[in-house]
């Protein structure tokens, strides 16, 4: 993958969630738009890609029916964490902004 160079080492790239031509029929799609663009986006802890792989009309994660957890990383920012269910057949779009550490905030380490 193109983004191979932004994973942390021990964390496998899209792991069980590689993209695949064709989607399973019972998958669903997840649109982000999160600012900022560069932020990496990881599921189940397996870094995907970056937020602006999968922001676009056609540009979707498509990943299995059910719940997921939502990382979101970007270096001097918080990691934005949520849980996420998607269900089959349909697309979720997931719409926020990071928020900038603060003066002596430390930052997360990624793909916890």
């Amino acid at each position: 993958s193109s983004h191979a160079t932004y994973a942390q080492p021990g964390i496998p790239m899209g792991g069980p969630y590689r993209q695949s031509r064709t989607a399973r029929t019972h998958d669903g799609a997840l649109r982000l738009q999160i600012s900022p663009k560069d932020a990496e986006v990881f599921i189940d802890g397996y870094l995907m890609g970056l937020v602006d792989d999968f922001d676009g009309t056609f540009q979707r994660l498509h990943l299995e029916a059910g719940e997921h957890l939502l990382e979101v990383y970007r270096a001097g920012y918080r990691v934005g964490r949520q849980k996420i269910f998607i269900g089959p057949h349909a697309t979720l779009r997931v719409r926020y902004t990071l928020v900038k550490l603060g003066p002596g905030e430390n930052a997360e380490p990624r793909g916890l």
